[in-house]
């Protein structure tokens, strides 16, 4: 009688205390989903993305969990699994990263043009907002995009300079803010503002065509790290395919691991030292 009750109060403590288990971890996954949810909405309405990010949260957890036991089943390797797990936990910042630094590289290619329409508008007899329309209508995104919010702002009561400033913090581009401190100096303390937004033309197409001849010349330099980089792990893939027995002592040893770390570390070092030695600011 007395172990029939132990047993019970012992399969009673362990049911409340798996029930509270689940309850808190339930509460955490939810809490961690409405924050990454939260952060991928912003994330995506900066980018003038309009997508549901609930359905892109379930794809990303599903791809997290199914690729590394796809490696798993297909390697049998604990250590690759837990790569595969790294780099898919990692994908998602480094898209939204390369996302966004493409469209702002885009945003500064569009500026001279942009600024060039501008000054013809003012020179026609445009008013600034006139000519920032106009602008809208003409150029693509994301140029359109970021000034027909500024607009937007305006029209709604913001003052014209504090959407100006909210633009400039989602554009962190350097050029944009000297072109930004220019335009709101010359309305300041007065002047000929088609002849600086024309001069501010002018020298971003002058530094992009720079920047262009740097980057043509510092192509070779650039691809150089990605080969030396590369060529070592396309040579470990293809030895452990030829060669498995002695390749297998580099994930089954102590000193083997030690070896594998020794080699990232190095090849991680040499591509950033190239890639440092090749990016040249203007």
């Amino acid at each position: 009688m007395e172990l029939m009750l132990t047993a019970s109060a012992a399969f009673i403590s362990f049911s409340v205390t798996a029930y509270l288990l689940l309850s808190l971890a339930n509460r955490a996954r939810l809490s961690l989903e409405e924050d990454m949810q939260i952060e991928a909405d912003m994330n995506l309405k900066e980018m003038f993305l309009f997508v549901d990010a609930s359905k892109l949260i379930r794809i990303y957890i599903i791809l997290l969990i199914s690729v590394p036991l796809l490696v798993f089943i297909l390697s049998l390797d604990v250590i690759a699994t837990l790569v595969a797990a790294g780099i898919m936990a990692l994908v998602p910042s480094a898209y939204y990263r390369r996302a966004k630094a493409a469209r702002l590289a885009q945003f500064e290619s569009l500026l001279p043009d942009a600024f060039m329409a501008i000054s013809s508008s003012l020179q026609a007899g445009s008013s600034l907002m006139g000519a920032l329309e106009n602008l809208v209508e003409d150029q693509p995104a994301p140029l359109n995009q970021e000034f027909a919010l500024l607009i937007r702002q305006v029209k709604l009561g913001i003052n014209f300079d504090e959407a100006l400033v909210a633009m400039e913090n989602r554009l962190p581009s350097q050029d944009f803010r000297v072109a930004l401190s220019a335009i709101r100096i010359s309305r300041e303390v007065g002047g000929n503002l088609s002849e600086v937004i024309e001069s501010l033309a002018a020298t971003l197409r002058q530094k992009a065509a720079m920047e262009g001849k740097i980057k043509a010349l510092t192509s070779q330099g650039v691809m150089q790290g990605y080969v030396m980089t590369g060529l070592p792990i396309l040579l470990a893939v293809v030895l452990f395919y030829i060669e498995p027995e002695a390749m297998s002592q580099l994930h089954t040893t102590t000193m083997g691991y030690g070896f594998m770390f020794a080699i990232t570390v190095m090849l991680v070092l040499g591509f950033l030292i190239i890639r440092s030695i090749t990016k040249i600011d203007v």
